[in-house]
């Protein structure tokens, strides 16, 4: 099975403020998920089942609590309906505001990029979304009428949709076991990436 490095579980303590923890076969599957559940305020209560047959797995939460730096004003919001990509119909609560915003348009795309506290942005994006960092970093403040709706956003990823966007992208080595290296990690067994989750 291995075991992880001194150096190692002394670096990702020290960089990253991480913990590592041995777990049995019988309490893996708990204690993976208790702490997904706590790190995540109970946003993911539970995200293995059965991962017995892994020599090592490792564990990161990111949570991002942020406000749009542009508030939209409470007066601005409003009912009405929001058209579906199938065309149906739902009631929604539309908010919106005017202000100058980062805008991208041609004929297949258009974007508006938010800003939200701690540096980061919330990108909308109607249209093709091909090329679309190219895109934004074409995108000139513009005064802007913007109404959308208000949202919650979940994604769920299946089993190796996230091995084969980094094999698309030339992380080729790591999903390997004959050619991965985390020696930096465990040198008492070869070690490589089998799923993310």
């Amino acid at each position: 099975m291995g075991r992880f490095t001194e150096p190692y579980l002394d670096h990702v303590r020290d960089v990253y403020r991480a913990e590592a923890r041995t777990a049995t076969e019988d309490t893996i599957v708990r204690d993976i998920n208790e702490w997904c559940n706590e790190k995540t305020n109970g946003m993911i209560p539970r995200i293995v089942e059965d991962i017995n047959d892994a020599a090592a797995v490792l564990v990161n939460a990111l949570y991002l609590r942020s406000c749009w730096v542009n508030t939209f004003a409470e007066g601005n919001t409003h009912e009405d309906v929001f058209t579906n990509i199938d065309g149906t119909v739902t009631a929604a609560t539309f908010m919106e505001q005017t202000e100058y915003m980062s805008l991208y348009r041609d004929e297949d795309t258009t974007t508006v990029v938010l800003p939200l506290y701690g540096d980061k942005y919330f990108v909308l994006v109607l249209g093709d979304a091909a090329d679309i960092g190219s895109k934004i970093k074409k995108a000139e403040p513009t005064l802007v009428h913007l109404v959308m709706p208000k949202f919650e956003t979940e994604a769920t990823f299946e089993s190796d949709d996230l091995c084969a966007f980094l094999r698309a992208r030339g992380v080729s080595e790591a999903f390997d076991p004959e050619h991965a290296d985390f020696t930096k990690m465990c040198e008492d067994a070869c070690w490589y990436i089998s799923d993310i989750i």
